[in-house]
């Protein structure tokens, strides 16, 4: 992990893709579940039902291997509606003008199609994304397994621009793998 098992407890919202976190490390689910309590939002997003999925503010059930336009479809909302700082990001991020091109087809509409998760959900997921800060991103054993998947599971939040900014202590990427 890239910050403290503590400083999850700081985050107003947490992402976990494909990652059984409750099984495969308890002590962060205990961690995620006392931030929820506090009033964390928790964004899951798992083709599976697990345990975390009951204190999830948006359990986005995406079918096996569909996150991925799940992810892009929360970048397309983040941007359509305004809500990523596209100052900083054209000032400071090389190719960003290709990037928000390039998902401009990526809808929720069209998201859902693929992943089985309604536009709706997708949507509500990429507006908490955007409002909670900071927030810290976590991802499952499948996200290790292809470098592109791995950086979108952060994607949400670099559109979002919490990372470094909000003056609490947040997690650039943070890997709960292993099971």
């Amino acid at each position: 992990m890239t910050n403290s098992i503590r400083e999850i407890r700081q985050a107003d919202c947490i992402l976990i893709t494909g990652s059984n976190t409750a099984e495969s490390h308890p002590v962060i689910s205990y961690e995620v579940i006392r931030a929820v309590k506090r009033g964390a939002n928790l964004i899951l997003i798992d083709p599976r039902r697990v345990p975390l999925a009951r204190h999830a503010t948006h359990y986005l059930q995406a079918q096996p291997g569909t996150d991925i336009y799940v992810f892009l479809a929360m970048a397309h909302v983040i941007l359509r509606e305004g809500l990523a700082d596209t100052e900083f990001l054209e000032q400071r991020v090389e190719g960003f003008e290709a990037f928000r091109a390039s998902v401009t087809e990526n809808t929720p509409e069209a998201a859902a199609l693929v992943s089985g998760v309604p536009a709706e959900q997708i949507e509500a997921a990429a507006r908490q994304r955007k409002r909670d800060s900071p927030a810290d991103a976590a991802g499952g054993p499948g996200h290790e397994c292809n470098r592109l998947h791995g950086w979108l599971t952060g994607l949400p939040s670099c559109c979002a621009l919490r990372y470094s900014r909000s003056g609490r202590p947040v997690a650039l990427m943070a890997s709960t793998a292993r099971h």
